[in-house]
């Protein structure tokens, strides 16, 4: 579901959202393509290579909003853009035929823009909880990225993705995430930085 608006004094915008519900086999390559930010956050422990175990197969339900709104110059010589966003995740999902359940939210926020046409930048902000009979974390993650020339921010949607597809931009960034980890009562912090 997915609706949009464009009107003053914000340049655009639109909201949306996904339902995932049911029994669902978890190693789907179409689910996994289309529902990242759930199943990656699963951590199911597969097969053992050689063993004829079927699928590990799960019921519950995965709820996914989001929206965003632009705003910026609507006259002919655009000087500014400055677009922002947040996005929503939260799913339950136990074993079938067996004690194990899997829960957990996705809560983040965005702002990107482009000045003159010449200057770009985005920032993300996103927290993470989940648990899993193997994990039991939250986790928080910021970015931001720059570039100057023909950049397209509104495409650098993950830092794993980068920017690098963007012809004529000359970008560099840097992510910091901390995680707390309940299991084994420890906290991590890793930060990296890169240039194109």
């Amino acid at each position: 579901m997915e609706a949009s608006w464009n009107f003053v004094p914000f340049k655009a915008g639109a909201f949306g959202g996904q339902i995932l519900a049911g029994t669902i086999d978890p190693s789907s390559p179409v689910l996994n393509n289309h529902f990242p930010d759930v199943l990656e956050h699963l951590h199911l422990v597969p097969a053992a290579p050689g063993e004829n175990e079927a699928a590990t197969l799960l019921k519950g339900a995965y709820i996914r909003l989001y929206g965003d709104t632009t705003q910026g110059d609507t006259g002919v010589a655009k000087v500014y853009t400055i677009n922002g966003g947040v996005r929503y995740g939260g799913w339950y999902w136990s074993q079938q035929g067996g004690d194990d359940q899997y829960f957990g939210a996705i809560l983040g926020t965005f702002v990107h823009m482009n000045y003159l046409k010449v200057f770009s930048a985005r920032g993300d902000l996103t927290f993470t909880y989940e648990a899993t009979p193997e994990v039991l974390q939250i986790t928080a993650e910021a970015w931001l990225a720059a570039g100057i020339g023909s950049c397209e921010p509104e495409t650098w949607t993950s830092w794993e993705g980068r920017w690098w597809n963007d012809k004529w931009c000359w970008s560099g960034g840097v992510t910091q995430a901390w995680t707390y980890d309940y299991l084994a009562q420890d906290f991590d912090v890793v930060m990296q930085f890169d240039v194109e």
